[in-house]
Protein backbone atom coordinates (compact mmCIF):
# COMPACT_ATOMS: atom_id res chain seq x y z
CA UNK A 1 0.00 0.00 0.00
CA UNK A 2 1.46 3.32 -1.12
CA UNK A 3 0.87 6.25 1.12
CA UNK A 4 0.45 9.79 -0.08
CA UNK A 5 3.50 11.90 0.68
CA UNK A 6 3.34 14.03 3.76
CA UNK A 7 3.74 17.82 3.76
CA UNK A 8 7.20 17.40 5.32
CA UNK A 9 8.30 15.17 2.46
CA UNK A 10 7.11 17.74 -0.11
CA UNK A 11 8.93 20.54 1.71
CA UNK A 12 12.22 18.64 1.76
CA UNK A 13 11.93 17.82 -1.96
CA UNK A 14 11.14 21.44 -2.82
CA UNK A 15 14.20 22.75 -0.88
CA UNK A 16 16.48 20.27 -2.63
CA UNK A 17 15.20 21.30 -6.08
CA UNK A 18 15.57 24.98 -5.28
CA UNK A 19 19.17 24.48 -4.09
CA UNK A 20 20.03 22.61 -7.29
CA UNK A 21 18.60 25.41 -9.40
CA UNK A 22 20.56 28.08 -7.47
CA UNK A 23 23.78 26.06 -7.92
CA UNK A 24 23.17 25.68 -11.66
CA UNK A 25 22.48 29.39 -12.19
CA UNK A 26 25.50 30.34 -10.08
CA UNK A 27 27.75 28.31 -12.36
CA UNK A 28 26.83 30.37 -15.47
CA UNK A 29 26.27 33.90 -14.16
CA UNK A 30 27.93 36.27 -11.72
CA UNK A 31 25.93 38.16 -9.20
CA UNK A 32 24.68 41.78 -9.33
CA UNK A 33 26.72 44.92 -8.68
CA UNK A 34 28.28 44.94 -5.25
CA UNK A 35 29.06 41.23 -5.37
CA UNK A 36 32.78 40.81 -6.05
CA UNK A 37 32.93 44.35 -7.53
CA UNK A 38 31.25 43.37 -10.83
CA UNK A 39 29.10 45.89 -12.64
CA UNK A 40 25.56 45.02 -13.69
CA UNK A 41 25.47 43.16 -16.99
CA UNK A 42 29.23 42.49 -16.99
CA UNK A 43 30.16 38.87 -17.75
CA UNK A 44 33.25 37.79 -15.87
CA UNK A 45 33.54 34.14 -16.75
CA UNK A 46 32.18 31.15 -18.58
CA UNK A 47 31.29 27.61 -17.67
CA UNK A 48 34.11 25.15 -18.17
CA UNK A 49 33.81 21.48 -18.78
CA UNK A 50 35.04 19.35 -15.88
CA UNK A 51 38.66 18.26 -16.29
CA UNK A 52 39.38 14.94 -17.88
CA UNK A 53 39.96 12.16 -15.50
CA UNK A 54 43.56 11.86 -16.79
CA UNK A 55 44.42 15.59 -16.32
CA UNK A 56 46.40 16.28 -13.19
CA UNK A 57 46.18 19.42 -11.08
CA UNK A 58 49.71 20.37 -12.19
CA UNK A 59 48.69 20.17 -15.87
CA UNK A 60 45.76 22.45 -15.21
CA UNK A 61 48.04 24.94 -13.42
CA UNK A 62 50.48 24.92 -16.36
CA UNK A 63 47.62 25.67 -18.76
CA UNK A 64 46.57 28.62 -16.60
CA UNK A 65 50.15 29.95 -16.49
CA UNK A 66 50.48 29.79 -20.28
CA UNK A 67 47.21 31.63 -20.75
CA UNK A 68 48.33 34.38 -18.38
CA UNK A 69 51.65 34.74 -20.22
CA UNK A 70 49.91 35.03 -23.60
CA UNK A 71 47.60 37.68 -22.20
CA UNK A 72 50.52 39.71 -20.86
CA UNK A 73 52.42 39.42 -24.18
CA UNK A 74 49.42 40.76 -26.09
CA UNK A 75 49.17 43.83 -23.87
CA UNK A 76 51.74 45.96 -25.82
CA UNK A 77 49.97 45.15 -29.09
CA UNK A 78 46.65 46.25 -27.57
CA UNK A 79 48.36 49.44 -26.37
CA UNK A 80 49.77 50.14 -29.85
CA UNK A 81 46.34 49.71 -31.37
CA UNK A 82 45.05 52.42 -29.03
CA UNK A 83 47.97 54.83 -29.80
CA UNK A 84 47.91 57.44 -32.58
CA UNK A 85 49.34 55.96 -35.78
CA UNK A 86 51.16 57.71 -38.62
CA UNK A 87 50.63 55.81 -41.87
CA UNK A 88 53.30 56.25 -44.56
CA UNK A 89 53.45 54.88 -48.11
CA UNK A 90 56.33 55.02 -50.59
CA UNK A 91 55.30 55.73 -54.18
CA UNK A 92 57.46 54.76 -57.15
CA UNK A 93 58.79 51.39 -55.98
CA UNK A 94 60.02 49.19 -58.83
CA UNK A 95 59.44 45.44 -58.92
CA UNK A 96 63.03 44.79 -60.04
CA UNK A 97 64.49 46.88 -57.22
CA UNK A 98 63.00 45.87 -53.84
CA UNK A 99 63.17 48.40 -51.03
CA UNK A 100 65.10 46.95 -48.07
CA UNK A 101 66.16 49.96 -45.97
CA UNK A 102 64.45 51.19 -42.81
CA UNK A 103 62.46 54.41 -42.69
CA UNK A 104 63.77 56.46 -39.76
CA UNK A 105 61.20 58.68 -38.06
CA UNK A 106 62.10 61.50 -35.68
CA UNK A 107 59.58 63.93 -34.15
CA UNK A 108 59.85 66.78 -31.65
CA UNK A 109 57.05 68.87 -30.16
CA UNK A 110 56.26 71.09 -27.16
CA UNK A 111 53.28 70.12 -25.02
CA UNK A 112 50.90 72.50 -23.22
CA UNK A 113 53.42 72.89 -20.38
CA UNK A 114 56.22 73.66 -22.87
CA UNK A 115 57.90 70.35 -22.15
CA UNK A 116 59.77 68.71 -25.01
CA UNK A 117 58.18 65.56 -26.41
CA UNK A 118 60.67 63.52 -28.46
CA UNK A 119 59.94 60.32 -30.37
CA UNK A 120 62.02 58.11 -32.67
CA UNK A 121 61.13 54.94 -34.56
CA UNK A 122 62.56 52.82 -37.33
CA UNK A 123 60.71 50.33 -39.53
CA UNK A 124 61.13 48.57 -42.89
CA UNK A 125 58.18 49.08 -45.28
CA UNK A 126 56.18 46.10 -46.49
CA UNK A 127 56.18 44.94 -50.12
CA UNK A 128 53.70 47.71 -51.01
CA UNK A 129 55.87 50.38 -49.39
CA UNK A 130 53.62 50.89 -46.37
CA UNK A 131 54.63 51.56 -42.76
CA UNK A 132 52.54 52.27 -39.66
CA UNK A 133 54.39 54.25 -36.98
CA UNK A 134 52.77 54.10 -33.54
CA UNK A 135 53.10 57.52 -31.88
CA UNK A 136 52.89 58.52 -28.23
CA UNK A 137 49.43 59.76 -27.25
CA UNK A 138 51.12 62.95 -25.96
CA UNK A 139 51.85 64.00 -29.58
CA UNK A 140 48.21 63.94 -30.64
CA UNK A 141 47.10 67.43 -31.69
CA UNK A 142 50.51 69.11 -31.19
CA UNK A 143 52.50 71.05 -33.76
CA UNK A 144 55.34 68.67 -34.57
CA UNK A 145 58.74 69.30 -36.11
CA UNK A 146 59.66 66.00 -37.69
CA UNK A 147 61.07 64.11 -40.59
CA UNK A 148 61.50 60.74 -42.25
CA UNK A 149 64.87 59.72 -43.71
CA UNK A 150 66.05 56.62 -45.55
CA UNK A 151 68.92 55.52 -47.76
CA UNK A 152 68.28 52.44 -49.89
CA UNK A 153 70.94 51.28 -52.35
CA UNK A 154 68.40 51.00 -55.18
CA UNK A 155 66.93 54.50 -54.75
CA UNK A 156 67.97 58.09 -54.28
CA UNK A 157 68.31 59.12 -50.62
CA UNK A 158 64.94 60.04 -49.12
CA UNK A 159 64.04 62.92 -46.83
CA UNK A 160 60.60 64.27 -45.95
CA UNK A 161 60.30 66.98 -43.32
CA UNK A 162 57.40 68.93 -41.83
CA UNK A 163 56.43 71.42 -39.14
CA UNK A 164 52.70 71.12 -38.57
CA UNK A 165 49.96 69.28 -36.73
CA UNK A 166 49.92 65.80 -38.27
CA UNK A 167 46.66 64.73 -39.87
CA UNK A 168 46.64 61.10 -38.79
CA UNK A 169 43.50 60.38 -40.78
CA UNK A 170 45.48 60.64 -44.01
CA UNK A 171 48.32 58.51 -45.34
CA UNK A 172 51.60 60.35 -45.91
CA UNK A 173 52.78 59.60 -49.45
CA UNK A 174 56.48 59.98 -50.30
CA UNK A 175 57.77 59.70 -53.86
CA UNK A 176 60.96 57.71 -54.36
CA UNK A 177 63.26 57.51 -57.39
CA UNK A 178 64.67 54.15 -58.44
CA UNK A 179 68.29 54.20 -59.60
CA UNK A 180 70.94 51.97 -61.09
CA UNK A 181 74.34 51.60 -59.42
CA UNK A 182 77.68 51.97 -61.17
CA UNK A 183 80.76 50.97 -59.22
CA UNK A 184 84.48 50.75 -59.79
CA UNK A 185 87.85 52.31 -58.92
CA UNK A 186 89.92 55.36 -59.84
CA UNK A 187 93.71 54.90 -60.07
CA UNK A 188 96.66 56.84 -61.40
CA UNK A 189 99.11 55.70 -64.07
CA UNK A 190 101.01 53.69 -61.46
CA UNK A 191 97.83 51.83 -60.36
CA UNK A 192 97.78 53.67 -57.03
CA UNK A 193 94.26 54.51 -55.77
CA UNK A 194 93.08 58.11 -56.07
CA UNK A 195 91.03 59.09 -52.98
CA UNK A 196 88.46 61.91 -53.10
CA UNK A 197 88.20 61.76 -56.90
CA UNK A 198 84.81 63.09 -57.96
CA UNK A 199 82.78 60.91 -60.34
CA UNK A 200 80.13 62.86 -62.28
CA UNK A 201 77.53 61.40 -64.65
CA UNK A 202 76.43 63.77 -67.42
CA UNK A 203 73.44 63.46 -69.71
CA UNK A 204 74.10 62.78 -73.40
CA UNK A 205 72.20 63.80 -76.53
CA UNK A 206 73.06 62.33 -79.92
CA UNK A 207 76.25 60.96 -78.42
CA UNK A 208 77.44 64.36 -77.16
CA UNK A 209 77.66 65.17 -73.43
CA UNK A 210 75.51 67.98 -72.04
CA UNK A 211 76.35 70.16 -69.06
CA UNK A 212 73.68 68.54 -66.91
CA UNK A 213 74.60 66.33 -63.98
CA UNK A 214 72.58 63.17 -63.32
CA UNK A 215 74.64 61.91 -60.39
CA UNK A 216 77.93 62.36 -58.56
CA UNK A 217 79.97 60.88 -55.74
CA UNK A 218 83.51 60.66 -54.36
CA UNK A 219 85.96 57.78 -54.14
CA UNK A 220 86.95 56.44 -50.73
CA UNK A 221 90.48 56.03 -49.37
CA UNK A 222 90.96 52.97 -51.58
CA UNK A 223 89.84 54.74 -54.76
CA UNK A 224 86.51 52.85 -54.90
CA UNK A 225 83.17 54.48 -55.67
CA UNK A 226 79.48 53.62 -55.91
CA UNK A 227 77.45 55.98 -58.09
CA UNK A 228 73.64 56.12 -58.29
CA UNK A 229 72.32 57.10 -61.71
CA UNK A 230 69.11 56.86 -63.76
CA UNK A 231 68.73 53.30 -65.11
CA UNK A 232 69.04 52.16 -68.73
CA UNK A 233 70.53 55.44 -70.00
CA UNK A 234 73.98 55.71 -71.54
CA UNK A 235 75.86 58.37 -69.58
CA UNK A 236 79.08 60.31 -70.03
CA UNK A 237 81.17 59.73 -66.89
CA UNK A 238 84.03 61.97 -65.75
CA UNK A 239 86.47 61.07 -62.98
CA UNK A 240 88.31 64.18 -61.75
CA UNK A 241 91.22 64.22 -59.27
CA UNK A 242 90.11 66.66 -56.57
CA UNK A 243 91.89 68.11 -53.59
CA UNK A 244 90.86 66.08 -50.55
CA UNK A 245 89.00 67.59 -47.62
CA UNK A 246 88.40 65.92 -44.25
CA UNK A 247 87.20 62.35 -43.83
CA UNK A 248 85.98 60.16 -46.69
CA UNK A 249 82.53 59.22 -45.43
CA UNK A 250 80.45 62.02 -46.97
CA UNK A 251 78.87 62.22 -50.41
CA UNK A 252 81.24 64.96 -51.60
CA UNK A 253 84.61 65.01 -49.89
CA UNK A 254 86.67 67.48 -51.86
CA UNK A 255 87.44 71.19 -51.77
CA UNK A 256 85.92 71.74 -55.21
CA UNK A 257 89.35 72.35 -56.74
CA UNK A 258 91.33 70.04 -59.04
CA UNK A 259 94.70 68.61 -58.17
CA UNK A 260 97.49 69.95 -60.36
CA UNK A 261 99.35 66.65 -60.84
CA UNK A 262 96.67 64.48 -62.50
CA UNK A 263 94.20 64.82 -65.37
CA UNK A 264 90.53 63.79 -65.51
CA UNK A 265 89.44 60.63 -67.38
CA UNK A 266 86.13 59.70 -69.01
CA UNK A 267 84.09 56.71 -70.14
CA UNK A 268 80.54 55.94 -71.23
CA UNK A 269 78.31 53.47 -69.39
CA UNK A 270 74.71 52.58 -68.53
CA UNK A 271 73.36 50.95 -65.39
CA UNK A 272 70.57 48.41 -64.93
CA UNK A 273 68.08 47.83 -62.15
CA UNK A 274 68.48 45.19 -59.49
CA UNK A 275 72.27 44.77 -59.47
CA UNK A 276 75.36 46.98 -59.52
CA UNK A 277 77.31 47.34 -62.77
CA UNK A 278 81.09 47.16 -62.30
CA UNK A 279 83.05 49.35 -64.70
CA UNK A 280 86.63 49.31 -65.85
CA UNK A 281 89.04 51.40 -63.78
CA UNK A 282 89.37 55.10 -64.49
CA UNK A 283 93.11 55.68 -65.06
CA UNK A 284 94.19 59.28 -64.49
CA UNK A 285 97.27 60.37 -66.46
CA UNK A 286 99.88 62.77 -65.15
CA UNK A 287 99.25 66.44 -65.86
CA UNK A 288 101.65 69.08 -67.18
CA UNK A 289 100.84 71.97 -64.84
CA UNK A 290 100.66 75.62 -65.69
CA UNK A 291 102.78 77.34 -63.05
CA UNK A 292 103.39 80.96 -62.23
CA UNK A 293 103.48 83.73 -59.65
CA UNK A 294 101.29 86.74 -58.80
CA UNK A 295 103.10 89.93 -57.69
CA UNK A 296 102.34 93.57 -57.00
CA UNK A 297 103.97 96.05 -59.38
CA UNK A 298 106.70 96.63 -56.76
CA UNK A 299 107.65 92.94 -56.84
CA UNK A 300 105.96 91.93 -53.57
CA UNK A 301 104.24 88.51 -53.85
CA UNK A 302 100.45 88.42 -53.49
CA UNK A 303 99.28 85.70 -51.13
CA UNK A 304 95.80 84.13 -51.43
CA UNK A 305 95.04 85.64 -54.81
CA UNK A 306 92.50 83.49 -56.68
CA UNK A 307 93.86 82.28 -60.03
CA UNK A 308 92.11 80.15 -62.61
CA UNK A 309 93.06 78.42 -65.84
CA UNK A 310 90.54 78.48 -68.70
CA UNK A 311 90.74 76.47 -71.97
CA UNK A 312 90.04 78.60 -75.04
CA UNK A 313 87.85 76.11 -76.91
CA UNK A 314 85.65 73.05 -76.44
CA UNK A 315 82.32 72.04 -74.92
CA UNK A 316 82.16 73.01 -71.27
CA UNK A 317 81.18 70.57 -68.50
CA UNK A 318 80.92 71.83 -64.90
CA UNK A 319 82.53 69.57 -62.29
CA UNK A 320 82.26 72.10 -59.44
CA UNK A 321 82.23 75.92 -59.11
CA UNK A 322 86.03 75.77 -59.20
CA UNK A 323 86.58 72.98 -61.74
CA UNK A 324 85.42 72.25 -65.27
CA UNK A 325 86.27 70.15 -68.30
CA UNK A 326 86.40 71.17 -71.95
CA UNK A 327 86.09 68.64 -74.77
CA UNK A 328 87.16 69.76 -78.24
CA UNK A 329 85.92 68.49 -81.59
CA UNK A 330 88.51 65.70 -81.57
CA UNK A 331 87.36 64.46 -78.18
CA UNK A 332 90.48 65.74 -76.42
CA UNK A 333 90.05 66.80 -72.79
CA UNK A 334 91.37 69.94 -71.14
CA UNK A 335 90.54 70.82 -67.55
CA UNK A 336 89.70 74.26 -66.26
CA UNK A 337 90.66 74.80 -62.64
CA UNK A 338 91.08 77.33 -59.87
CA UNK A 339 93.42 77.73 -56.91
CA UNK A 340 94.84 80.28 -54.45
CA UNK A 341 98.43 81.50 -54.41
CA UNK A 342 100.76 80.48 -51.57
CA UNK A 343 102.88 82.72 -49.34
CA UNK A 344 105.29 83.34 -52.22
CA UNK A 345 102.47 84.18 -54.62
CA UNK A 346 103.00 80.91 -56.55
CA UNK A 347 100.33 78.72 -58.15
CA UNK A 348 100.06 75.48 -60.17
CA UNK A 349 97.06 74.42 -62.26
CA UNK A 350 96.44 71.11 -64.07
CA UNK A 351 96.74 71.23 -67.86
CA UNK A 352 97.20 69.03 -70.92
CA UNK A 353 100.53 69.33 -72.81
CA UNK A 354 100.24 71.76 -75.71
CA UNK A 355 96.83 73.15 -74.66
CA UNK A 356 95.96 76.78 -75.43
CA UNK A 357 94.98 78.41 -72.15
CA UNK A 358 94.30 81.70 -70.43
CA UNK A 359 95.41 82.36 -66.85
CA UNK A 360 93.15 84.81 -65.02
CA UNK A 361 93.44 86.53 -61.62
CA UNK A 362 89.88 86.60 -60.32
CA UNK A 363 90.32 88.02 -56.85
CA UNK A 364 92.92 89.83 -54.76
CA UNK A 365 92.47 89.67 -50.95
CA UNK A 366 91.31 92.87 -49.18
CA UNK A 367 91.41 94.83 -52.44
CA UNK A 368 88.64 95.56 -54.95
CA UNK A 369 89.59 94.99 -58.61
CA UNK A 370 87.97 97.60 -60.88
CA UNK A 371 88.10 96.95 -64.60
CA UNK A 372 88.76 93.90 -66.72
CA UNK A 373 90.15 90.79 -65.03
CA UNK A 374 93.91 90.34 -65.29
CA UNK A 375 94.38 87.79 -68.07
CA UNK A 376 97.46 86.25 -69.70
CA UNK A 377 97.88 83.66 -72.43
CA UNK A 378 99.72 80.58 -71.25
CA UNK A 379 100.97 77.15 -72.28
CA UNK A 380 101.86 74.31 -69.92
CA UNK A 381 105.47 74.09 -68.69
CA UNK A 382 106.12 77.82 -69.36
CA UNK A 383 105.93 79.87 -66.13
CA UNK A 384 103.51 82.81 -66.09
CA UNK A 385 104.06 86.05 -64.17
CA UNK A 386 100.96 88.03 -63.27
CA UNK A 387 101.67 91.64 -62.23
CA UNK A 388 98.96 93.57 -60.42
CA UNK A 389 99.01 97.38 -60.42
CA UNK A 390 99.61 99.06 -57.09
CA UNK A 391 96.34 99.61 -55.20
CA UNK A 392 94.75 103.05 -55.07
CA UNK A 393 93.61 104.32 -51.68
CA UNK A 394 90.54 106.56 -51.74
CA UNK A 395 89.95 108.55 -48.52
CA UNK A 396 86.71 110.34 -47.65
CA UNK A 397 86.85 113.17 -45.10
CA UNK A 398 84.57 115.95 -43.83
CA UNK A 399 86.10 118.93 -42.11
CA UNK A 400 89.31 116.98 -41.86
CA UNK A 401 87.71 113.96 -40.14
CA UNK A 402 87.43 110.53 -41.84
CA UNK A 403 83.95 109.41 -42.92
CA UNK A 404 83.30 105.71 -42.25
CA UNK A 405 80.56 104.01 -44.27
CA UNK A 406 80.55 106.69 -46.94
CA UNK A 407 78.99 105.38 -50.15
CA UNK A 408 81.42 105.19 -53.08
CA UNK A 409 79.89 104.84 -56.54
CA UNK A 410 82.42 103.65 -59.15
CA UNK A 411 81.29 104.04 -62.74
CA UNK A 412 80.17 100.68 -64.11
CA UNK A 413 80.40 98.92 -60.73
CA UNK A 414 78.17 98.42 -57.74
CA UNK A 415 78.42 100.79 -54.79
CA UNK A 416 80.88 100.19 -51.97
CA UNK A 417 81.37 101.78 -48.54
CA UNK A 418 84.46 103.10 -46.83
CA UNK A 419 86.04 101.35 -43.85
CA UNK A 420 86.17 102.73 -40.30
CA UNK A 421 89.14 104.91 -41.27
CA UNK A 422 87.18 106.39 -44.18
CA UNK A 423 89.26 104.55 -46.80
CA UNK A 424 88.53 102.26 -49.75
CA UNK A 425 91.35 100.44 -51.55
CA UNK A 426 91.02 99.18 -55.10
CA UNK A 427 93.10 98.09 -58.07
CA UNK A 428 92.38 99.84 -61.36
CA UNK A 429 93.02 97.71 -64.47
CA UNK A 430 91.75 100.30 -66.95
CA UNK A 431 93.01 103.79 -67.84
CA UNK A 432 90.50 105.86 -65.88
CA UNK A 433 87.21 105.69 -64.01
CA UNK A 434 84.72 108.16 -62.49
CA UNK A 435 84.08 108.01 -58.76
CA UNK A 436 81.39 109.72 -56.65
CA UNK A 437 81.23 109.77 -52.83
CA UNK A 438 78.15 110.51 -50.68
CA UNK A 439 77.44 110.40 -46.97
CA UNK A 440 74.27 110.96 -45.02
Amino acid sequence: MIEAPTRRTFALASCAALAALVWLLGTWFEGPAGVGGIAPGEVRGRAEAPPDAGTSAQDRQDDNDRAATAHAAAAPQRQRERSPVLHVRLRGLHASAPWTASLELEIDALDAELQLVHHEDKQVPDAEGRVAFALPASLDGLVTNGGIDADDANYLPLHRGWKEVLDLTREVEIDVQVVAVLQGRVVDGRSAPVPAARIVAFEQRDGQPLDRKLGECNTDAGGAYSLRVPPNIELFLVASPMQRRGSLDRTTNDTGELRSDLLPATQRAAGVLGSATTLADFVLRDATPVTGVVRWSNGTPVQLATVRCEPRRGAHLTISPGASLCIDANGDLCPGSRTDTDEQGRFALAAVPGAALDVIVDCVPTVLVVGDALRREAVPSVPVEMVIPAPITLRCVRAGSPLPEAEIAIEGWREHTTAANGELRFVLTQESVRVRATHE
